[in-house]
């Protein structure tokens, strides 16, 4: 489960999409943009088709499950995995619980 929240937190703002489109647009390749930017080429090329698809930079509304976690408990969840790395989930756990007093 922390890969999801690993994941949550690195999507990109609309500035970077934008970004990534007008790059794509005035020719770069996708390879060049996913260098400039840090992503790999198939996350800039899921990127392309989806707004070659839909028109737009934004994701898709998702139906499914809410989340159960906050993005600042999802922040303190991953800062703490990695200050406190000897911790495992159940620990991680108790210790969010205790600082939100839960």
């Amino acid at each position: 489960m922390l890969f999801t929240f690993l994941h949550h937190e690195t999507n990109k703002t609309i500035n970077q999409q934008y970004l990534t489109i007008a790059r794509l647009q005035t020719g770069c390749s996708q390879t060049e943009v996913a260098t400039e930017l840090g992503d790999s080429q198939s996350v800039i090329s899921r990127f392309q088709q989806r707004y070659r698809e839909t028109g737009r930079v934004t994701e898709r509304h998702r139906s499914g499950r809410p989340l159960a976690t906050s993005h600042s408990d999802v922040r303190f969840i991953v800062k703490s995995a990695l200050w406190n790395w000897m911790m495992n989930a159940t620990q991680l756990q108790a210790r969010l619980r205790e600082v939100k007093g839960t």
